[in-house]
Parts: C-alpha cells; sequence; structure tokens
C-alpha cells in the first residue's frame, strides 16, 4: 500500500489523507462520523470522459439544532492526464448539502462564505479546489448556480470556487452528468478577479444538473495536462461529513454509469466497496446501504448504521 498525502480542507475539517489501495482512492476526514465508499475499481476504465448518475433527497430534518448545522456528501470525481506518475490533483466536486446559500454570481468574500445561509433545505453544490491558482468556472446558469470563489477554513492561500443551487431540494430527484470538453481558447471570464494564465494549456469540463425539468450548465477549468481523463481511482467517491449530529439527512444515488473515449455506450457502476465507517460514542452512526425505491435499487447514504468497513456490495 502507498499513502500519499493531501492538504485539502473544507467546511472546518482537515482532510488529510487518501490512500491508493486495489479498490481505489479513499480519503479519510479527521471528523469521525465519516463514512466513505468508493466505486470499486476493477471495473473502471482508465479512459473515461463522461460520468453521470442520479440522486433524491430522501430526507432533511432536525440539522438547525445541531452544531454545527450542516451535513455533507461529499460526491467526488478525481482527473488525471492519463499517465503514470500523474498526481491526480485535481476534482471535480458535485456535493449535496443539508443546507443551501442565497447570493449573487460572482460572490468573493475575504474570507469564509457569502450570503444568507438556510438550513434544512438542501442543495447540490459543483466546486473545484483552486490548486496553485490553475483552475476556473463558469456558470451558464448564474440565477440557480451562482460562482462564489472563498478563502477555506482561514488557510492561507487555500481557496475553493463553489457554483451552488440556489434552490431547495428537498424531495426532489436530479441528474449530474460531467463530460469532458475542449482545450479552451479564450481563457477570460474563468475567475473572479482575472483570466487563466497563459501559460497553461486548459480544458474544458462540462457539468450538467437537471431537476425540475430543467438543465443548469456549469464548467471547470482544469490543467489540459492532467485532466485528459476521469480518474478510474476515484469515479466518485462519495464521503460525509457531521452525519454523527442530531437531524436526519438521507440521499439516494443510482445510475452510475461512464464513457469510455471513443464510444458511445454508456456502462454501469455497479460495484462499491465501504472504505471507512465509523461514528463517535455517544451520536447517531452514518452508513451506506442498498434498498430499493420506487421499483429501483438505490444506493442509500444516511446517518443511521448499515454496511460495515470492508463490506463490498453492487446496486443491481
Amino acid at each position: 500500500m502507498k499513502e500519499f498525502y493531501k492538504k485539502i480542507t473544507t467546511h472546518g475539517i482537515r482532510r488529510r489523507l487518501f490512500t491508493l489501495t486495489a479498490v481505489g482512492i479513499l480519503i479519510y476526514s479527521s471528523n469521525a462520523h465519516a463514512v466513505i465508499v468508493v466505486a470499486s475499481q476493477e471495473q473502471a476504465p482508465k479512459y473515461a470522459v463522461a460520468a453521470r448518475f442520479s440522486f433524491f433527497v430522501a430526507t432533511n430534518s432536525g440539522s438547525v439544532n445541531a452544531f454545527p448545522k450542516i451535513k455533507i456528501l461529499f460526491t467526488t470525481f478525481r482527473v488525471w492526464g492519463g499517465r503514470p506518475g500523474d498526481p491526480a490533483d485535481y476534482m471535480i466536486e458535485t456535493n449535496i448539502y443539508s443546507s443551501r446559500w442565497t447570493y449573487h454570481d460572482y460572490a468573493y468574500p475575504a474570507r469564509g462564505l457569502e450570503g444568507v445561509e438556510t438550513y434544512d433545505e438542501a442543495s447540490i453544490r459543483i466546486a473545484t479546489h483552486d490548486v496553485n491558482g490553475q483552475t476556473g468556472c463558469k456558470t451558464f446558469a448564474p440565477a440557480v448556480f451562482p460562482r462564489q470563489s472563498y478563502n477555506v477554513d482561514g488557510i492561507p492561500g487555500l481557496y475553493k470556487t463553489d457554483m451552488m443551487c440556489q434552490a431547495n431540494l428537498n424531495g426532489q430527484t436530479g441528474t449530474v452528468e460531467i463530460s469532458r470538453g475542449p482545450i479552451i481558447t479564450d481563457k477570460s471570464g474563468w475567475k473572479h478577479d482575472s483570466a487563466l494564465p497563459d501559460d497553461v494549456i486548459f480544458r474544458q469540463w462540462n457539468v450538467a444538473v437537471t431537476f425540475n425539468g430543467k438543465r443548469h450548465d456549469m464548467a471547470i477549468a482544469l490543467p489540459a495536462e492532467h485532466s485528459r481523463y476521469l480518474c478510474y481511482n476515484e469515479m466518485p467517491s462519495i464521503s460525509t461529513e457531521f452525519m454523527g449530529n442530531n437531524g436526519a439527512f438521507s440521499v439516494y444515488y443510482w445510475g452510475f454509469e461512464y464513457l469510455r473515449e471513443r464510444s458511445d455506450h454508456w456502462e454501469p457502476v455497479a460495484a462499491w466497496t465501504v472504505i471507512c465507517a465509523g461514528t463517535l460514542p455517544g451520536s447517531t452512526p452514518a452508513g451506506a446501504r442498498v434498498v430499493r425505491w420506487r421499483g429501483r435499487y438505490v444506493l442509500e447514504i444516511s446517518n443511521t448504521a448499515y454496511l460495515s468497513k470492508g463490506v463490498r456490495f453492487l446496486i443491481p
């Protein structure tokens, strides 16, 4: 087993380690409430150029009485350059939160987040970390998914851009599709204060979120050298934070599929592994399980104890 160390911090809790194992990249959270599942590496292609999935926010209540007052499901797709030794530093996040923020495009607070946060109303956030100033975001639906770039946890030089859904997604079904786009020729408008760096070639990755019958398009700019494909080690991972706190939060996932380069055939991601499962004494455990809902099998992530660490399972 070979360990790598990443300095990634998110919403007040330091996320320190990821480990390359036989089943994929796992991200540990220092918050002991975490549950992490990954798509098993054996079935994932090394040269995928698109992925998609569906979700449903089944339960979201009571977090307003917790501390902190949020729960998070990090749903992460990592990208890589398609060659041995590529650091796979860049990510496309499609995270689901138990709260939502209301703000304008393009917000850029000095630190932290800007706007009004409403608890117990779920949102999805399309996001990427600003690695060495070499990322950017555009939204083509600014009223629904405005951008906000902010300093993470007051750490000097650590920034992130989120495009946060302004709608309350409680009880809503949605789909997410990620697809590789072209090399970027117009570098303006991708960052809050400047264009993308002139000395780096960037590739566009497209993200579309559909709910209530409407499609909302966004794009993320990443260095082309390190973002040729979706990374087979993390396509995707789902990890949690703050799920051990008071309040109920349950999200269903299904329809995970990927598209290989030079193919028009979507292939299912059925095999999964629970990499981490645990909680603090006296708090509510978080977990994953497969349940049948509306005539289909779905992956449920919620703050109830389910599958144990090391369990491999299928989503039929």
